[in-house]
């Protein structure tokens, strides 16, 4: 703490003081002494709320948080001898982590070349980006003073801001997951605010570098960590576990990430953007453009469809190397004709038909493949439960399809007190096809799936219907891509070839074996990644 700092505590704690005294002598003269009480506890009580607050401050090495936005960056502070780190942190530790490289001239390019990508079929929106972060700052805000901004900011992050292309609203989608930089007022949280002071203990020298896709949460995004030069999205407070240095990546591998998506067709301008702001439109209607309108992610793609079938055929040929038998044609699931009369959804259709057989009984421990028949007829049987939907809002639900049944029929287990108020009725009534325990498509718009096992806790077994934690890592994936799309879309849930990829690591570091019938253990090991333990609705 240097000499000014000691004299601005000093000036308080006299005030404080000299407020007490004061107060006192107020409330032994005065007749009326429970008005005079009252009043001398509120002040106490105001007194103690900004000693606390001035307390916070000084952890964070900051008496009085600057009048603009950030705790001020100090290659000084990386000093050992009284080095203050919140314990609830998740940015990474200065002391453990050396500042990553970062290449500012190619992160702008990245920048620039999503925002060229959007404007090849959005012309007219050109007329409104601006280049210079701080120049566009100072013509849109002028209370905001540019270089009070820059004092908080480090030497990589300021070039970085000098350089992008900015949209003048602060609303241009990126991504639809992220927004441009946003106001100056807003690149962070208001520190002189309850909810910021928690922001910036849990971020210390966090930038919001790109505000979140709901424009409602300008304290949601993708953060950007000065020290390191890494990024990770934030997107509720209750899904960040405070681990230190997990989930963050390089700011220039998010972006290439970005462009990456674009260029492959997973990310595409809306049919709205166009129509409102596109080649036919106006320069005013180029201003009015809202995020939601530039950008729409698409749920599955081809590329999608194809690594699933590839990690599927890559399983059953480890299982059947384990079992000493080649891989047998069995021929496909189901064929394209099949599925003409059943309502598979989009991602369902497109990948059943692709899917080939086994030539062994279980797939996984306690999972056997739907057969031909059966796989149409339980498709049959959701069609049927979807139009008898009891509610309205249940209207918008999609196909969900039973992949892989398990031998433990829901019938016959019993239903857990909770379930059969908020769980069971909805998935039994509406959801699950043929009363079966398995794993579902559960979206068949997208490559998603889902788990429905009994649950087994003090001698009674009970039906849940739970999803996955997280991505899983697995060895068969592109690790890296996997980890990116986490830490820059935020939550992210099982995939069905992370599952398969799952499967496979199971098999080959021998925690499932391999019989005459299949595979052998424990199916809620597929669940127990990434430190996490077992999902909810597993038995443990």
């Amino acid at each position: 703490m240097d000499l000014f700092a000691e004299l601005q505590l000093c000036s308080v704690l006299i005030i404080e003081l000299t407020l007490y005294f004061s107060t006192t002598q107020i409330v032994r003269r005065r007749k009326q002494f429970g008005n005079s009480t009252f009043l001398f506890l509120w002040t106490a009580l105001a007194l103690h709320t900004g000693q606390r607050r001035l307390s916070l401050s000084l952890a964070d090495q900051s008496i009085f948080f600057p009048p603009t936005l950030l705790i001020g960056y100090h290659e000084s502070d990386q000093a050992e001898e009284d080095f203050y780190w919140p314990h609830h942190a998740s940015s990474p530790h200065p002391l453990s982590n050396a500042p990553s490289t970062l290449n500012v001239t190619n992160a702008i390019r990245l920048h620039n070349h999503l925002v060229d990508l959007a404007l090849v079929d959005l012309p007219h929106a050109r007329q409104h980006i601006s280049k210079n972060y701080f120049l566009h700052s100072s013509n849109s805000s002028p209370r905001i003073n540019a270089s009070s901004i820059r004092a908080g900011l480090s030497a990589p992050l300021i070039e970085f801001l000098e350089g992008i292309y900015v949209w003048d609203a602060s609303r241009f989608s990126l991504t639809p997951t992220l927004r441009s930089p946003p106001f100056p007022d807003l690149l962070s949280p208001d520190p002189n605010d309850d909810f910021g002071s928690l922001w910036y203990e849990q971020f210390p020298y966090g930038v919001l570098l790109y505000a979140s896709g709901d424009m409602s949460s300008d304290d949601r995004g993708l953060v950007f960590d000065q020290w390191t030069n890494l990024v990770k999205f934030y997107a509720y407070p209750d899904l960040d576990t405070g681990d230190q240095g997990k989930g963050w990546v390089g700011l220039e591998e998010m972006l290439e990430l970005l462009v990456h998506e674009v260029e492959e067709g997973r990310v595409v301008v809306s049919e709205v953007a166009k129509g409102t702001a596109g080649l036919q439109g106006s320069e005013d209607k180029g201003a009015r453009l809202w995020y939601e309108e530039v950008w729409e992610r698409r749920q599955w793609i081809d590329k999608d469809v194809d690594r699933a079938v590839g990690m599927w055929d890559a399983y059953l040929a480890l299982v059947g190397m384990r079992t000493g038998r080649a891989l047998e044609d069995r021929g496909r699931l189901v064929t394209t004709q099949e599925l003409e009369d059943v309502e598979a959804g989009s991602w369902a259709s497109a990948l059943l038909p692709r899917l080939r057989r086994p030539g062994f009984e279980f797939v996984a421990p306690g999972l056997r493949m739907q057969g031909k028949s059966s796989l149409l007829r339980t498709s049959r049987f959701d069609r049927v439960r979807r139009r008898r939907k009891r509610n309205a809002w249940e209207d918008h639900g999609n196909p969900v399809t039973l992949l892989f049944f398990g031998d433990t029929m829901i019938s016959d287990v019993s239903v857990g007190e909770r379930d059969v108020q908020h769980v069971s009725p909805h998935y039994r009534d509406n959801v699950i096809l043929d009363d079966s325990c398995g794993v579902y498509l559960e979206n068949a718009n997208e490559d998603s799936v889902a788990l429905l096992l009994p649950h087994t806790r003090d001698g009674v077994t009970e039906m849940r219907f739970g999803g996955t934690p997280q991505v899983v890592d697995a060895r068969l994936l592109n690790g890296t891509e996997e980890q990116l799309r986490a830490s820059t879309h935020g939550w992210q849930g099982m995939r069905f070839h992370h599952m398969i990829a799952r499967w496979a690591d199971l098999v080959l570091d021998g925690t499932w074996t391999v019989g005459s019938d299949g595979v052998e253990g424990y199916l809620e090991d597929c669940w127990m990644m990434n430190g996490l333990g077992i999902a909810p609705g597993l038995s443990s």
